[in-house]
């Protein structure tokens, strides 16, 4: 091995692998200090001790030497190429042998040199191919770490959507537990009436018949229902946005009741009023259990996208109408939301699942404050979600009509049965 130091220069390593010793020698001594880098070079033959070498070196450029009494070089020069594609490669040929330099080229040589050694020409060629190789290296490190910032801003901006669409329903809770909370302390003034009304009876020793005792029992009992009803539906909202709430995701895929999971999905949505009193909702949940294979929140967490893509497309427009439907298709459980929104043009509808591709502003305008903003990474987030599911996701829209998606999910091992295609309920936008 020679070292060719060079402290103010950039040491990269190169490996050569030529059966004569002095080659090495050589070309070292070819190698000028002017060059723009500092060569370490390595130097080998044995096809064991060339793929070691490159499997613990941070090799940057190969030499490899071609002549036609061994049969070596030509086998080894493939199997570089097809283990370290981006590795540059170049052949040192005779002079005298210009058909050797074609069929190098042809299976894969990078470039090639001539023997006898010419200093211009290594100088060059080998600074040439170093930085061509230094620069991807640089622009692959360049797209990684941009990948890795751009994973980690889409978990970021995904979790503070989430955070602000929670926000927004949590307002729209807070407004319908008012009313059981009124209803609770109603019922407990009425409550208060019928005992006064018994004690005030008793007190001025009138005889109360049976059918009278029986009426006031009824009342009593009437009311202790509506307190059972309105505790319930206080719990029900509490558990609910707990649910939704939550952080702790599993990465652990569970089994899932399709239905009661849309159901619960939906009563929790009730708390956004557009979606309670502005739109229709027609829900055609499969008769039959769909049971697919998921993570719950993240599915739930599909679910909600969805549903409030179709509440931010239509929230100027009235008479709203929201389809929701379950079923099995294709060997697959799925769901589907459809809303008579403006559609989303043709031309845009294979962008609308990059991330950051948005219709909707970013900011709130302050002339229309009702006005939907968007990140662009709700309908990024829900593809990404479902593929991970090896799941699929179907969008059908036209223009002025509305738009449909449909989420394709695997099903559970256990799913005891399958609906009849032809009779699952599903429909085409007309």
């Amino acid at each position: 091995m020679v070292d060719l130091q060079n402290n103010e220069k950039k040491k990269v390593k190169l490996l050569l692998i030529d059966e004569d010793p002095g080659s090495e020698i050589l070309l070292s001594g070819i190698i000028s200090n002017k060059m723009a880098y500092a060569y370490e070079i390595k130097t080998t033959y044995d096809d064991f001790s060339v793929f070691t070498i490159l499997k613990t070196e941070n090799i940057d450029l190969v030499i490899l030497d071609l002549n036609s009494s061994d049969q070596q070089g030509f086998d080894i020069l493939p199997e570089i190429k097809r283990k370290y594609p981006e590795l540059p490669v170049l052949i040192t040929v005779n002079i005298r042998d210009q058909h050797l330099k074609k069929v190098g080229m042809e299976i894969g040589a990078d470039d090639f040199l001539e023997k006898p050694f010419n200093s211009l020409e290594i100088n060059s060629r080998l600074d040439h191919h170093i930085q061509l190789k230094l620069t991807k290296d640089a622009n692959k490190e360049y797209s990684k770490k941009l990948e890795q910032l751009l994973f980690l801003r889409t978990k970021q901006l995904a979790l503070s959507e989430r955070e602000a669409t929670i926000g927004r329903l949590i307002q729209g809770l807070v407004h319908n537990m008012r009313s059981p909370i009124a209803i609770l302390f109603s019922i407990k003034e009425v409550a208060d009436l019928i005992k006064e009304k018994i004690e005030m009876l008793v007190a001025q020793n009138k005889d109360l018949s049976y059918q009278e005792i029986e009426e006031y029992l009824d009342k009593l009992w009437v009311a202790m229902n509506n307190i059972e009803h309105a505790s319930s539906k206080l719990n029900g909202m509490i558990d609910n946005l707990m649910l939704k709430s939550s952080n702790n995701q599993k990465i652990k895929m569970y089994d899932i009741k399709l239905n009661e999971l849309i159901l619960r999905e939906i009563k929790f949505f009730e708390a956004h009023l557009h979606f309670k009193h502005n739109t229709e909702k027609i829900i055609n949940l499969a008769k039959e259990e769909v049971i697919v294979r998921a993570v719950p929140s993240s599915l739930s967490q599909v679910f909600g996208n969805l549903i409030k893509n179709s509440l931010d497309a239509m929230y100027d427009k009235k008479n709203c109408k929201i389809t929701i439907e379950t079923g099995i298709k294709e060997g697959l459980g799925f769901f589907s939301i459809e809303d008579n929104g403006p559609g989303i043009p043709q031309k845009i509808q294979k962008e609308i699942f990059d991330p950051f591709f948005s219709t909707k502003p970013q900011e709130i305008d302050n002339k229309n404050p009702q006005k939907p903003v968007g990140t662009g990474l709700g309908l990024h987030f829900v593809k990404e979600t479902i593929e991970s599911f090896s799941g699929k996701i179907k969008l059908d829209s036209i223009e002025k009509v509305g738009t449909r998606f449909t989420i394709f999910i695997p099903l559970a091992k256990n799913t005891a049965k399958v609906l009849d295609e032809n009779k699952s309920s599903t429909k085409e936008i007309k």
